[in-house]
Order: C-alpha cells, then sequence, then structure tokens
C-alpha cells in the first residue's frame, strides 16, 4: 500500500497500525485502513474540515472506497456484537446527516452521501435495519418546542433538513434499486 497517495498534502497526518491520524493539539483518529482497497472513516462533527479534505483527496487522488463508521468503534475495548456494530454505525451516518457541518457539505463536494449508506448496508448485510433507525432519526429531527413568549414552535433542525428526513427512506429505496 502507497501511503503518500492516501494522505493529502499540506496536512499533518501520520499511519500507525493502519489507523490514519491527524493532528489537532493532540492525534486523533481520522480512519482505519481495512485491506489495500478499502477504508472505514470516522465520521465525527468535530473533525468535519479534515473529513471533507480527506474525502475529496480520496475521490481526486485514489481508487479507495470508503465507508463511514461511528468513532465509538476507534476504541479497541469496547466488545460489540456485529449487530451491535452495525446499529450503531447506521445511526451514526443517519444523526450526522442531519447535523448542518455534514448535510450541505457532501452535496458541495459532490459526494453522494446516501448511495455510501446503501452500499455500507449491503456490505454488511444490514439494510433491514434502515427503517428502525431512520424512523428514531426521523423522530429526533421533527422534535420541536412551543414558545409562549413568541407563540410559535421552535424547531432544532433547518426545514431543508426536516423536509429531505421525511422522503429519506425513499430515496434509499431507490439507491438500493439502482445498486
Amino acid at each position: 500500500m502507497d501511503s503518500n497517495k492516501l494522505i493529502p498534502k499540506n496536512c499533518e497526518f501520520r499511519i500507525t497500525k493502519d489507523i490514519i491520524f491527524y493532528k489537532k493539539i493532540v492525534w486523533i483518529p481520522l480512519a482505519k485502513i481495512v485491506n489495500r482497497k478499502l477504508l472505514h472513516i470516522f465520521l465525527d462533527p468535530r473533525s468535519s474540515k479534515v473529513i471533507f479534505k480527506f474525502i475529496k483527496h480520496l475521490q481526486k487522488n485514489t481508487n479507495y472506497k470508503f465507508y463511514f463508521i461511528s468513532p465509538l468503534l476507534s476504541d479497541p475495548h469496547n466488545i460489540r456484537t456485529q449487530l451491535e456494530v452495525n446499529d450503531l454505525n447506521i445511526e451514526n451516518y443517519l444523526k450526522n446527516y442531519a447535523k448542518p457541518e455534514f448535510f450541505s457539505q457532501f452535496d458541495k463536494i459532490e459526494f453522494d452521501f446516501i448511495e455510501n449508506l446503501v452500499e455500507f448496508a449491503s456490505k454488511t448485510n444490514s439494510y433491514n435495519l434502515i427503517n428502525g433507525i431512520l424512523e428514531r432519526v426521523n423522530r429526533d429531527v421533527q422534535d420541536s418546542y412551543y414558545d409562549f413568549r413568541s407563540k410559535e414552535h421552535i424547531f432544532f433542525y433547518s426545514k431543508e433538513v426536516r423536509e429531505r428526513f421525511n422522503c429519506l427512506f425513499r430515496e434509499i429505496q431507490i439507491k438500493n434499486l439502482l445498486k
């Protein structure tokens, strides 16, 4: 494996034991090298700028496939079953997709996040988990509270995100049929 192609220039990165780290104040895990053609990127909102720079680099300069996984899985001491891991990863995909730092940025770099989710779910045989997890996440996305002072409902997510999540399962089904 040629690690020079894998790491973007002008950034502080290092590879140790098949894990790619980037330097913020300390070395933070960014991705895990699974094999010669597959990476698992830790999808964490605190690292969103570095993640987008890394994805752009991977799309432009390499032919690696990559999927996103939860940063909780970077801890080797935490043991989970495969079903728990798949559930955690799909929930991480959907919850982070709703966050503003990811929602619009994936469109800006021309990356199809939903297609990546569908590929990940089919590869791990966890496509049947998506609907239940999406319903839980959609409940959180659609949540609001009533502000008695201004006499209006206040939503935690933007209208664009709420509308997208209402029809997201249909888009996931279409992507699954087209793959």
